[in-house]
């Protein structure tokens, strides 16, 4: 009935988009708010992960061109506020109303988790954030699924973008807010090792494509790792 009435107001009035009290009243309950001063302290960025995780995410992106962190290295296993859950939820309701998973954005929590990553980020690459935030809900009784095969941002002269200790100057980071597994559509990956353009680029007018240089035989598939990933975990 609520969202009912919602829907037919702002049908009846489309300003009301503009209005922050339509986020804030379709956000109800989900501890999600806009211009919040808890979002201005320093400490609601900073990331629980500790300098040995730092190394490891360094080495494993530097030697394979990807890294998985665990639950709790991006927020607390036990955060009060509850930030991974209720932007769960937030996103749910911006779907029920038929708005993108995007416009989660709109609220500080969602900044809040961007920030925590930026942090973490910075520390593992040195790169800073880009503000390319994006965010998805992939419903798989609606039969929906995730994106085809491809690379982030492929540039013209792919081995500038390479720091002279092989980190990349341009990365990429995804933070599941729910379980992410094979069943529902977690992220795979092609390592280094095995991705000729991960460095040298991809030759977009070639005649074959990145993914048969990538895997040119049938045993080569089994290069493929599918990396399911917790509720809080990252990529």
């Amino acid at each position: 009935a609520d969202r009912e009435a919602r829907m037919s107001s702002t049908m009846a009035d489309p300003g009301r988009i503009e209005e922050e009290g339509y986020w804030l009243d379709l956000a109800q309950g989900q501890g999600l708010g806009i211009n919040r001063p808890h979002v201005e302290v320093e400490s609601a960025f900073s990331s629980p992960a500790d300098d040995t995780d730092v190394a490891v995410a360094q080495k494993r992106i530097v030697a394979e061109g990807y890294c998985q962190l665990a639950p709790g290295k991006v927020v607390p296993l036990n955060d009060p506020h509850h930030l991974v859950e209720n932007l769960r939820r937030g996103i749910e309701s911006l779907k029920c109303e038929g708005w993108p998973a995007s416009f989660i954005f709109l609220y500080d929590e969602a900044w809040v988790l961007a920030g925590r990553m930026a942090n973490l980020m910075r520390r593992v690459s040195g790169n800073e954030i880009s503000f390319d935030a994006l965010a998805w809900h992939v419903d798989q009784d609606r039969g929906e699924g995730g994106f085809s095969p491809h690379r982030d941002r492929q540039p013209d002269d792919a081995t500038s973008t390479f720091r002279a200790d092989g980190m990349a100057k341009y990365t990429t980071a995804w933070v599941a807010l729910t379980d992410a597994n094979p069943d529902n559509s977690c992220l795979y990956v092609i390592p280094k090792a095995h991705d000729p353009g991960y460095e040298a680029g991809d030759d977009e007018e070639g005649e074959e494509d990145p993914m048969s240089l990538a895997l040119p035989t049938k045993e080569s598939y089994q290069h493929i790792r599918a990396l399911p990933t917790a509720t809080g975990g990252a990529l």
